[in-house]
């Protein structure tokens, strides 16, 4: 089989351990209202932000979050600080409604989906109202620290899915970029096949997680702590999982006119079987018909080069796709 060039992806950045160490102690958490509620309790997630030490711009980075992720966890704030490092940005991430394992913000089941969102999911795959919710949390944190600043909304896997319910929810708000890395949730497909494709697919993570810096690396998170964490919150991994094989993007984010103009970058790894030869392609025809400036890129090649889904695991790719759309 043949592998990829991991080293295509390899860290280039700011190479200075104390002052990531330094960035990411005086990260920023809270607990922030989503304007969604059960029957009993108003629904909050955690919401963190990173400020670089150097300042560059008041244009705000939001990573949205990858599958069963938790923004709590220490190499969360580590990857956070290394964008915020290399770009000169604030980077503002929240938690996906249901998932929460080690925050110290958790509170009386605050951050589990509401019934509305789990219905959403589960009726038509749409991420409209989880997206929905992730961006209100964002948008609070930025209310209550009285930040200004254009988004730029960044996310990989079911971080696009996600982003699809944000940039819906943000019509009012100033966006100023979108990186889209390994759209899984474009075409239909079954749970089955989906859940497959995810397996296959974390054969190569070894490979690119070894092109992070060591201070992230450190971090790596042991396989069985890993499947403890899936396990965790089974419900909603699957509600999560089950909805993103439907393909409801194009749907979730409308006619986003608000996004006419902005700069648009596109990625899909050349091997990858999770995002789909024609998703780049789906959302590019979408996005360009309201006047978004879009470039796509694929890398390596599915013969001698088929970089797969994981390259999104290297905090080089976030950085090099921002760095696209500023």
């Amino acid at each position: 089989m043949t592998k990829p060039f991991f080293e295509d992806f390899q860290y280039k950045g700011v190479d200075n351990d104390t002052q990531i160490k330094r960035m990411v102690e005086a990260r920023e958490t809270a607990l922030v209202e989503t304007g969604f509620s059960s029957d009993t309790h108003g629904q909050k997630l955690a919401t963190y932000m990173t400020t670089p030490e150097t300042l560059l711009s008041d244009d705000i980075i939001v990573r949205t979050t990858a599958f069963s992720d938790d923004n709590g966890r220490e190499s969360g704030a580590v990857f956070d600080a290394l964008i915020a490092a290399n770009t000169g940005r604030r980077v503002i991430t929240a938690n996906a409604p249901g998932i929460d394992y080690y925050s110290d913000l958790r509170g009386d089941h605050l951050q589990e989906m509401t019934p509305d969102q789990r219905e959403a999911l589960r009726t038509s795959g749409s991420y409209g109202k989880i997206g929905a919710a992730v961006f209100k949390a964002i948008d609070g944190m930025r209310a209550q620290l009285d930040l200004n600043g254009g988004y730029i909304f960044t996310g990989s896997s079911m971080g696009v899915a996600i982003m699809g319910g944000m940039i819906a929810a943000s019509k009012e708000s100033r966006v100023v970029g979108i990186t889209i890395a390994e759209a899984v949730n474009v075409s239909d497909r079954s749970t089955l096949s989906l859940g497959a494709q995810f397996a296959a697919q974390s054969l190569s993570a070894p490979g690119y997680g070894a092109m992070n810096p060591a201070v992230l690396r450190e971090l790596d998170e042991p396989p069985l702590q890993w499947i403890n964490r899936m396990k965790f919150n089974t419900k909603p991994n699957y509600r999560y999982a089950r909805a993103m094989a439907h393909g409801a993007f194009l749907a979730d984010i409308g006619t986003p006119e608000h996004l006419e103009t902005i700069p648009v970058y596109i990625s899909r790894g050349a091997g990858s079987r999770l995002s789909p030869p024609d998703a780049p392609v789906k959302i590019a025809k979408h996005l360009k018909e309201i006047d978004a400036a879009v470039q796509t890129r694929v890398f390596g090649n599915a013969d001698t080069n088929p970089h797969d889904h994981p390259y999104t695991l290297t905090v080089q790719s976030v950085i090099d796709s921002v760095n696209a759309v500023i």
